[in-house]
């Protein structure tokens, strides 16, 4: 698996699901009530978590703000709830198991839904797994880019990158905005919601930022199968002024920010230019293939790997 990465495993365990379900943020379920969105994220202890830097409530923040992304990611601004499967080892203090819970229900609140259901079990590390559930959607996907769109980003990225640089080191009271967006991040149900109320509900291009947004950017020129010009890279301020030599990398492959990556027609990205706060244009869709920043190819190899 460490031979072939996150993409070659998904590749090979492709042809054992239903064909047209995967390769998105989330699955499409039709039904005679409309479409029915489910995508499930595992976040597992020291891979995606650890008591030196999340805790516990933070741990459940971050798992159901991870799954209402990817929601957010298929165009679905209605969540219908969480199924929550936990497995850890049974010297675990039962306030960490309160404060996990504490933390999802919080984040859940924040769009008016909630846990629904789940499962415990005994495991040699704590894993959280979760499942969500949405209303509706379905319109944005990654392979719904086309030539002559605008990319546009709903918000900074390498933010959390950087909070979490701060609490390695154990320096978070140097810039605690960069430590709550890595332990607090808000996925953009309201972007969704806005975009729907604009009247923006035909297939766009796009999908969310959880890997890192050259990761997002080199996804949505695959699948849909066009080039992409990176403009320009906007830099947190925060993150140019305490980590200058890594701004950009961390910009470009620092992941969990949870940020919408969207390629829209120039009406509608002027559209949400205007009427969503803190969006901005930082590329066009050209033909071709491949993801072009400063006359080079951009690769996903600096992104998170799973193996």
């Amino acid at each position: 698996m460490a031979d072939l990465g996150e993409a070659g495993v998904l590749s090979r365990i492709a042809p054992y699901c239903l064909a047209g379900m995967i390769g998105d943020d989330g699955a499409v379920l039709s039904g005679s009530q409309g479409s029915l969105i489910v995508t499930t994220d595992v976040l597992v202890e020291n891979v995606h978590f650890s008591e030196q830097t999340t805790p516990a409530a933070s741990v459940g923040w971050r798992a159901a703000a991870a799954n209402l992304s990817d929601l957010a990611a298929m165009g679905c601004g209605d969540p219908l709830g969480l199924l929550v499967g936990l497995g850890m080892p049974g010297s675990t203090p039962m306030a960490w198991v309160e404060g996990l819970y504490v933390g999802m229900r919080d984040c859940c609140a924040l769009f008016g839904t909630g846990i629904i259901g789940g499962d415990v079990c005994r495991a040699p590390v704590r894993v959280v797994s979760i499942t969500a559930l949405g209303q509706g959607g379905g319109w944005i996907q990654r392979q719904g880019s086309r030539v002559g769109d605008w990319i546009v980003v709903t918000g900074w990225h390498g933010g959390s990158r950087a909070g979490l640089e701060l609490l390695w080191r154990g320096e978070p009271e140097l810039a605690p905005e960069l430590v709550r967006v890595h332990q607090y991040p808000r996925p953009r149900l309201d972007v969704v919601q806005k975009l729907v109320s604009l009247g923006m509900t035909g297939v766009i291009g796009g999908m969310d930022s959880s890997d890192g947004l050259a990761d997002a950017l080199v996804q949505i020129s695959e699948r849909s199968g066009v080039g992409i010009l990176l403009e320009q890279l906007p830099v947190h301020p925060l993150l140019a002024q305490h980590f200058p030599d890594q701004a950009e990398a961390w910009t470009l492959f620092g992941g969990e920010d949870f940020e919408l990556v969207l390629s829209l027609p120039p009406p509608q990205a002027i559209q949400v230019l205007e009427h969503v706060q803190g969006c901005q244009k930082i590329g066009e869709v050209v033909s071709g293939h491949g993801v072009i920043w400063q006359g080079s190819p951009l690769e996903r190899r600096g992104a998170f790997q799973h193996f």
